[in-house]
C-alpha cells in the first residue's frame, strides 16, 4: 500500500515538471521574435544625411564671390603693373605668384572646376608674360647701343648685319609679350562670361582689355 502511494507521488511530482518545462519552453519561444525584432529593424533602416549641395544656386552665391576674390586681387596688382617699368616688375610678380598659389589651392566644386581653371590660366598666362616682359626691359640697356646705331645709319645707310640681327630678337620678344597678352585677355574674358552663367547674370560684353598690347617694336630703315 505504501508502496503503491509512493508511485503515485513520484508520478504526480513527474508530472507538475513536464508540465512547467513545457510551459516555460513555450514562453521562451513567444518572447524571441519580440526581443530580435527591434534589433533587426533598427540595423536594416538607412541612415538619414543632411548634406548641402556645394552646387546649389544658394550655395553658388557664396563660393563663386570667394573664388572671384582672388581674380579682383590678382586684378589690382596687375593694375599696378601698368604703371610700373618694367625693370621694377619683380615684387609685383612675386605678389601676382602668391596670389597663384591661393588659387591653387582653393578646393571648388565640380560645377566649378572649369571658372577655377580659367582663372588659373589666366594668371599662369599673365606671370609668364610678365616675366618675359621684365626680360625685354632688362635687355633694353644692351639694345640701346644698337638703336642709336641704327639710329644714325638709317639717314644714309643701312646698319650692319650685326645690329639688324639684334633688333630682328628684340623684336620678335615683343611679339611674343603681344601674344601672351592678348591670350592672358581672352582668358580674362572667358572667366568672366563662366562667371555669369553660374552667377545667373548677364555679362554686359567689354572689348577693353586688362593690359594694353606692348610698342617695344624697334624699326631700322635706310639705303644701301
Amino acid at each position: 500500500m505504501k508502496k503503491n502511494r509512493l508511485v503515485g507521488i513520484i508520478i504526480g511530482v513527474f508530472t507538475v515538471v513536464v508540465i512547467l518545462v513545457l510551459i516555460v519552453s513555450f514562453a521562451l519561444n513567444a518572447a524571441a521574435p519580440g526581443l530580435t525584432s527591434p534589433v533587426a529593424s533598427s540595423t536594416s533602416r538607412p541612415a538619414l544625411t543632411n548634406t548641402p549641395d556645394p552646387c546649389s544656386p544658394q550655395n553658388l552665391q557664396v563660393s563663386v564671390p570667394d573664388l572671384d576674390k582672388l581674380m579682383r586681387q590678382f586684378d589690382d596688382s596687375i593694375q599696378i603693373a601698368q604703371n610700373t617699368p618694367g625693370d621694377q616688375l619683380v615684387p609685383i610678380i612675386t605678389d601676382l605668384q602668391s596670389v597663384r598659389r591661393s588659387s591653387q589651392d582653393f578646393t571648388a566644386p565640380a560645377c566649378m572646376e572649369n571658372l577655377h581653371q580659367l582663372q588659373l590660366s589666366y594668371m599662369n598666362t599673365y606671370i609668364n608674360t610678365l616675366l618675359a616682359l621684365y626680360n625685354n626691359y632688362s635687355d633694353m640697356a644692351t639694345a640701346k647701343p644698337y638703336v642709336a646705331i641704327a639710329t644714325a645709319y638709317s639717314a644714309t645707310a643701312t646698319p650692319p648685319p650685326v645690329v639688324l640681327q639684334y633688333l630682328a630678337l628684340f623684336n620678335q620678344d615683343a611679339v611674343r609679350i603681344n601674344q601672351g597678352i592678348s591670350q592672358a585677355n581672352g582668358y580674362h574674358n572667358q572667366y568672366e562670361a563662366e562667371k555669369a552663367r553660374l552667377m545667373g547674370v548677364t555679362l554686359t560684353p567689354s572689348s577693353d582689355q586688362i593690359f594694353p598690347i606692348v610698342t617695344a617694336t624697334v624699326v631700322a630703315t635706310g639705303t644701301p
